[in-house]
C-alpha cells in the first residue's frame, strides 16, 4: 500500500481517496472553522469595571455594563462612556438596537459600582449636577468604548482584577 492514498471502507468494499485531496478538504474545513470563530470574537469584546463590573461591547447590538451574573445594569447602546474612581458615566442611546433589548433610559447615566446606585436618562444641565455633587468636576471627557481598553475575560469573572462587590 502506497502512502499517497487513504482507504475508506465501506460495508464490504474498498474505495481509495487520494491524500492530497483529503488534506485539502480537511484544511480548507478547519480553516473556514478556525475565520469563523475567529470572526466572531473580532467583532465583540469587554472592558473591566471597578468591582467586577464589565462593559461588554457587541458592536452590531449593544453595549450593556453587567454584573458577576451576567445580568445587565445598564444596558442598550452605551455610545461614550467614562471612569472616575468606583463611578462609570457616560450616554446611552437605543441607536440601531433591536426591539427588546432596550434596559436604559436614553440619555447620560451614571453608575456607582461601589453600592450599585444607577442614575440615568439624564439630560446634560442634569448629569452636570449629579456628578459636582459627587465631587467630580468638570464631567470627564466621554469617550466610545474602544477594543485597545478590552480584556479578555471568561466566567466566572468576579474577582478578576482583585475587586469585590
Amino acid at each position: 500500500m502506497a502512502w499517497d492514498s487513504v482507504i475508506i471502507r465501506k460495508r464490504a468494499s474498498a474505495k481509495h481517496v487520494p491524500l492530497p485531496h483529503s488534506l485539502l478538504v480537511l484544511t480548507t474545513m478547519v480553516s473556514l472553522l478556525a475565520l469563523c470563530l475567529a470572526g466572531c470574537a473580532e467583532r465583540s469584546f469587554t472592558i473591566l469595571l471597578p468591582n467586577g463590573y464589565i462593559l461588554s461591547v457587541m458592536p452590531e447590538y449593544a453595549s450593556n455594563i453587567i454584573d458577576k451574573d451576567w445580568v445587565v445594569v445598564v444596558g442598550s447602546r452605551i455610545r461614550e462612556y467614562a471612569v472616575v474612581g468606583k463611578i462609570v458615566t457616560g450616554y446611552v442611546t437605543h441607536e440601531n438596537v433591536p426591539s427588546g433589548f432596550a434596559k436604559a433610559r436614553t440619555g447620560y447615566f451614571l453608575f456607582d459600582t461601589a453600592n450599585g446606585d444607577l442614575l440615568e436618562g439624564l439630560n446634560d444641565e442634569e448629569w452636570r449636577e449629579v456628578l459636582a455633587s459627587r465631587g467630580i468636576s468638570p464631567p470627564p471627557p466621554l469617550r466610545e468604548p474602544s477594543r485597545k481598553d478590552a480584556t479578555t475575560v471568561k466566567p466566572p469573572f468576579f474577582g478578576i482584577n482583585g475587586d469585590k462587590r
